[in-house]
């Protein structure tokens, strides 16, 4: 069975609702806005985590075009984790680009800061898979990027940041605590790993890499 994500506003209204116990009409805390602003932050930080555990588990899709035919291209922002760069029409069936040294004699790529340059002159529309550092805020139209099960930990860490507020009479540390035993799992049970256990085996088996040339078939495809 698939696993339902909720919306923001649902996780907003969990917030209010359940951890902060606030009423609907409130002199003290905007709805929605002052919720979307530290759930946006909130966001940032659980985001950050993961990616320094398993940044696969957020990798996003894109395509950029160049501004000088094919030499360079301008990613904007910087990543995590490895990129997966492929030619027309992209992945799965268009040719993957490998990395390379600047003065290579084969077709390849390199990163300078946010820029990524190419070995020669090659003009098209490059498939970029890679998990960007730069997080959006979150909107009433947006949704979250995090995994479904990091959910909890998000109403957290929002719970969190929103007691910090002066005039909310709530100790933020019970957050702090709740948010913590979501990341690395309960101490009174030894079988509950967290998320970061969950990341780390997901990592684990994320998929068979191997260290194949351009044109070269994967170990396997020789069996039998």
């Amino acid at each position: 069975m698939a696993v339902t994500r909720k919306t923001v506003e649902e996780l907003a209204q969990n917030v209010r609702d359940m951890h902060l116990n606030r009423p609907n009409e409130d002199d003290l805390l905007v709805w929605p806005e002052e919720y979307f602003k530290a759930m946006s932050k909130a966001q940032r930080r659980i985001y950050q985590q993961i990616a320094k555990v398993n940044p696969k588990m957020l990798v996003t899709s894109t395509t950029f075009t160049s501004l000088d035919d094919g030499l360079t291209y301008a990613l904007a922002n910087n990543h995590f984790g490895e990129m997966e760069i492929y030619e027309p029409p992209g992945p799965p069936t268009g040719a993957r680009i490998y990395p390379a040294n600047p003065d290579s004699n084969y077709f390849g790529y390199w990163v300078d800061g946010t820029t990524l340059k190419f070995t020669w002159q090659k003009d098209m529309t490059i498939y970029v898979r890679w998990t960007p550092d730069s997080v959006a805020d979150i909107t009433a139209d947006s949704t979250h990027l995090l995994p479904a099960f990091c959910e909890d930990m998000l109403e957290y860490e929002t719970a969190k940041l929103l007691c910090d507020k002066p005039g909310i009479a709530i100790n933020p540390q019970k957050f702090e605590a709740k948010a913590n035993e979501e990341w690395l799992g309960r101490q009174s049970d030894p079988s509950d790993t967290g998320i970061l256990g969950i990341i780390k085996r997901v990592g684990a088996s994320q998929g068979i890499e191997t260290a194949i040339g351009i044109g070269e078939q994967p170990w396997w495809r020789g069996i039998g």
